[in-house]
């Protein structure tokens, strides 16, 4: 059966396989972790700053930990629609297309205005550009 896909197939199957595998790894798994980390900690982990007994637990590295968590998995569902929609692209037949910026392109159009070199001259109080070649 492989033998009759092509590589475009191949491509668009392994991509479906990563959307899926995101989908319970980074969206659903962490989630759980979070809810796990909010809701069992406190009753699992005394609140006790203790370096030598091996206990690093308060309430600010609780909530800092909580709340870094949470971030990641803002991130992780941004990044997921971001891969959505690239999909939803390729099955009405638009094609994928890569909308982050490339650094070659924009620094070859950035340096297209600047002029290849000057200097400043001050000559009696005035100030001039000079061109050198």
């Amino acid at each position: 059966m492989l033998r009759y896909l092509s590589f475009t197939t191949a491509c668009d199957i392994t991509f479906v396989v990563f959307l899926v595998a995101w989908l319970f790894s980074r969206q659903i798994g962490l989630a759980f972790v979070i809810r796990s980390v909010y809701l069992e900690v406190p009753r699992n982990i005394p609140y006790v700053w203790d370096p030598e007994a091996g206990l690093y637990l308060n309430r600010v590295t609780y909530w800092g930990f909580v709340i870094m968590l949470s971030i990641l998995w803002v991130l992780a569902t941004i990044w997921f629609y971001t891969a959505c929609m690239v999909a939803v692209r390729v099955v009405r037949g638009l094609g994928a297309e890569d909308t982050r910026s490339d650094g070659e392109d924009e620094d070859e159009d950035a340096l297209a205005d600047v002029p290849e070199s000057a200097s400043i001259t001050v000559k009696d109080g005035q100030a001039g550009v000079r061109k050198r070649k």
